[in-house]
């Protein structure tokens, strides 16, 4: 009798492995340091969901749009900027909106509003759009990082109403160590003069309050400023 074939079981496991679903493809795409790619009505709420990490719980961030298409133009710069909810009539300052085959993410901040927007539901339609060049609503967008500080940023491409291609980029502005001791210090702070009531009846209980929260805002300043000097000098 011949001898059986010996069986690959690598290539066999990799014949029989379902492939990956689109759901399941979009989560590793989402949790990837950076997320790249077109603007579309598919890929819309990842992006949202990196920008929101970044920016949407008030961090602030510096704010930069430069004209790659008349290289003269200096570029507008905005540092300061923070997403800001009680600006939005729906209360919403970063939102995503579907209808009327567009798709639009926007951002309402310090400033004013900026964002972006698509006609394509696929993004496979706007890459296909971007190599033919003959259509303004392609949008290419870069978010790097995950809120944890070094090289996070948003990067955004798009045109404008005359066919100019903008470049966006949206900084975090971390705090250095020294600066978020004293901004944590600061809180523990106004939350001791907050505590203190005027009601005799009060006084003594608002009182100790008081003084354990401003203790331990002196112990918060100490910690970073004495204990670890190489750190409360921020470097």
């Amino acid at each position: 009798m011949p001898e059986p074939e010996p069986v690959d079981h690598v290539t066999a496991q990799a014949e029989t492995q379902p492939a990956p679903t689109a759901e399941e493809v979009a989560a590793r795409r989402l949790a990837r340091h950076t997320w790249y790619g077109y603007l579309a009505g598919d890929t819309i709420d990842q992006i949202e969901q990196r920008i929101r990490k970044l920016i949407g719980d008030g961090q602030r961030y510096t704010w930069v749009s430069y004209n790659t298409t008349q290289p003269h133009t200096f570029p507008d710069v905005r540092t300061g900027q923070r997403v800001e909810p009680g600006k939005a009539t729906d209360r919403q300052a970063i939102k995503v909106s579907k209808d009327d085959g567009f798709v639009h993410l926007t951002v309402v901040d310090t400033y004013g509003v900026w964002g972006m927007y698509s006609t394509h539901a696929t993004e496979a339609d706007a890459r296909k759009a971007a190599e033919d060049e003959k259509d303004w609503s392609v949008t290419y967008v870069a978010v790097e990082g995950w809120g944890q500080g070094g090289r996070d940023r948003i990067e955004i491409s798009q045109y404008n109403g005359y066919g100019e291609v903008l470049h966006w980029v949206i900084s975090p502005e971390y705090l250095n160590r020294d600066e978020t001791a004293e901004a944590e210090a600061a809180v523990l702070d106004r939350a001791a003069a907050l505590v203190e009531g005027t009601d005799p009846a009060e006084v003594t209980t608002r009182g100790e309050a008081a003084d354990v929260l401003r203790d331990a805002a002196k112990r918060t300043r100490h910690t970073w400023e004495s204990q670890l000097p190489e750190l409360g000098s921020g470097t």
